[in-house]
């Protein structure tokens, strides 16, 4: 019986209890932060129109008497609660105020962190010393960003969403230029955030990268007031390997395709006095610019590969169409072509940066004496060529015995020259050489050869010599 009166009075004991706090609860209101204003027991308090700021924390909510207040850093995700009666104790719940997260104060002040919010959510705080007087704060979703890597203007950038979340209904809208000034950035999962402004995208494009990126928390106004983003992640695209590309160094014509750049860059003759040349970047747009010849190679200084646009060594327009202006300086056959460098990429594109450049360069080209190859005539026996060099010659037989120089000569990339060794002898027959017949000859391309300290070279240019007007050999200079 005792037991049964015991539990009489703790029934009744909790039922007054409970309809006191009714009573108190709809008698008096609640304090009530819905992002813009904050309200109290039986009153609301004025709009808070502009952030209240103590370092990095801003005023959230504040009860009618002024005596509890919650502030937030955005930034760092973290709430601090505070009242002037000394609470040991703060109590948070979400809307549905079913269950109680007890929160330990030191002298009326404790520190909770926020970071848990992953969606929109209302926090419902009271405490210890006042329950009835509860304090709201509604928290909007973490935005969403997104980024993806782009090249524009040859120049690497991330394009940018970002989605909001307002009473569950999704807004995605580009991110500005203008507002990346709200993105951090880090590698990788560890480390602090940086600014973007921070950020050097060349730095990671040797090897490529992924960067995480989010937008910082921030309470412009305190219906502008949001944590941190969700994290968006971006690869940074590395450059692709040097492309590989040769020059045909007998035909004069240089192997860049569709899709590549180059310049050029040309050392001219010292005896001329003349300053080194470079070309702007050129690019291949098509299948016509491709594989041109070095004599062609910045005659108007393009940017397209074709023989229109400006003359690279003044940068002005060229007039009356193609310029005859070589800036290699020859025709590699008459005269001989300057030393010169050719840098070769493959070019940007709308996902992927420019490529790691080719280098390639050759020596001013050489030049050959008519000894160099002694033509002799033998009755019946036809003729014999005799190598009297160290180097490798190569020869063609003219078809007429008119030609009396180089000029009047045609060469060109389908010319089909014969060689004779270093040192060695060829035999042509009687019917095609005679006395007065043209023999043109050049020293032969060069491959690089480190053991042997072999430069690479270009084919000479060419000279010209007849049957039975040998003399002393010279070597090429």
């Amino acid at each position: 019986m005792k037991n049964f009166w015991r539990k009489y009075k703790e029934i009744l004991c909790k039922s007054i209890a409970f309809a006191a706090f009714y009573i108190v609860l709809v008698g008096f209101g609640m304090a009530v932060f819905d992002g813009t204003q904050a309200s109290g027991a039986g009153n609301e308090t004025p709009t808070i129109s502009t952030p209240t700021r103590s370092g990095n924390y801003i005023l959230a909510a504040k009860s009618t008497d002024g005596k509890f207040t919650v502030s937030i850093d955005w930034e760092k995700q973290d709430m601090k609660l505070e009242s002037t009666d000394k609470d040991e104790y703060f109590y948070i719940s979400d809307a549905r105020q079913k269950t109680w997260d007890e929160v330990d104060a030191s002298n009326g002040i404790a520190y909770t962190d926020l970071s848990w919010i992953t969606k929109e959510y209302e926090l419902n705080i009271r405490r210890d010393k006042d329950l009835t007087n509860i304090l709201k704060i509604k928290v909007e979703a973490p935005r969403t960003l997104k980024a993806k890597f782009a090249i524009v203007n040859e120049k690497p950038t991330i394009n940018m969403t970002v989605t909001t979340t307002v009473d569950k209904k999704k807004t995605t809208a580009d991110l500005p230029e203008t507002e990346k000034n709200k993105v951090e950035w880090r590698k990788g999962t560890a480390g602090s955030w940086q600014p973007y402004n921070t950020l050097n995208m060349e730095d990671f494009m040797t090897k490529g990268a992924t960067l995480n990126l989010r937008l910082k928390g921030e309470c412009n106004t305190n219906s502008n007031c949001h944590m941190p983003s969700k994290i968006g992640s971006v690869k940074i695209a590395k450059k692709t390997n040097a492309p590989s590309v040769k020059v045909d160094t007998s035909k004069f014509t240089l192997g860049v395709k569709k899709g590549q750049e180059y310049i050029v860059s040309v050392q001219q003759d010292t005896t001329t006095g003349t300053a080194p040349i470079t070309t702007p970047v050129i690019s291949v747009k098509d299948n016509s610019a491709a594989k041109p010849e070095l004599s062609q190679l910045g005659n108007t200084g393009s940017t397209d590969g074709t023989n229109t646009g400006n003359n690279p060594s003044t940068g002005n327009p060229s007039t009356g169409g193609n310029t005859t202006t070589n800036i290699l300086g020859g025709d590699g056959y008459e005269k001989p072509f300057n030393a010169f460098t050719v840098k070769v990429r493959t070019a940007a594109t709308e996902k992927k940066a420019a490529s790691k450049w080719t280098i390639v360069s050759y020596p001013k080209q050489r030049t050959i004496s008519k000894e160099a190859l002694v033509v002799k005539m033998e009755a019946g026996k036809g003729a014999t060529l005799q190598n009297t060099t160290a180097y490798d010659i190569e020869y063609v037989i003219a078809e007429t015995d008119l030609i009396q120089s180089v000029s009047m000569a045609k060469f060109n990339e389908k010319t089909r020259w014969s060689k004779v060794k270093a040192g060695k002898t060829a035999k042509a027959r009687e019917s095609t050489i005679t006395a007065n017949t043209a023999v043109f000859i050049r020293y032969a391309a060069e491959k690089e050869d480190a053991k042997k300290g072999q430069k690479a070279e270009l084919a000479s240019a060419v000279g010209i010599t007849r049957a039975d007007q040998a003399a002393q050999p010279t070597q090429s200079t």
